[in-house]
């Protein structure tokens, strides 16, 4: 959490929302790393070039786990998992679910970019006085805002 990059990596289904300085990060994933970093060498809050990342589940085609009890010594054995296979490419990516608000009413559009930085869709974002707010769009790592 700092002026000019600000993330979370968290379990939220355990905690959905996760409010910094300048963004607020709220996921229905179960679990994600979400990060905004400015890219024009200006704090977030003015920055007039934002990117946003985001990322949860990501697994190989294929995985399957099962439920198992782990020993991890001393007698004493706990509920995990056991990999039954580990799966082939491609890999597979779960959707994501992040709704981002970011403080800086500078920004007047996003646009969705592929794993290349290509732009590849305009995002939807409802701008008000203090900011703006947008749905992360589902297939996407990376969205810019200008």
């Amino acid at each position: 959490d700092t002026p000019f990059s600000q993330g979370v990596t968290a379990f939220f289904g355990q905690k959905a929302t996760h409010k910094l300085a300048d963004c607020t990060l709220s996921s229905t994933n179960s679990y994600g790393a979400a990060m905004v970093v400015s890219l024009d060498n200006n704090p977030i809050k003015t920055s007039s070039r934002i990117l946003v990342q985001y990322v949860t589940q990501a697994r190989p085609t294929d995985w399957q786990d099962k439920a198992a009890k782990i020993d991890v010594g001393g007698g004493k054995v706990i509920d995990g998992l056991e990999v039954v296979n580990f799966g082939r490419a491609p890999w597979r990516l779960s959707n994501p679910e992040l709704r981002v608000v970011i403080s800086n009413p500078k920004l007047k559009s996003a646009v969705a970019l592929d794993s290349n930085g290509n732009a590849t869709q305009t995002v939807p974002i409802v701008r008000s006085a203090k900011g703006v707010t947008f749905q992360f769009p589902a297939g996407t790592l990376y969205v810019v805002l200008r």
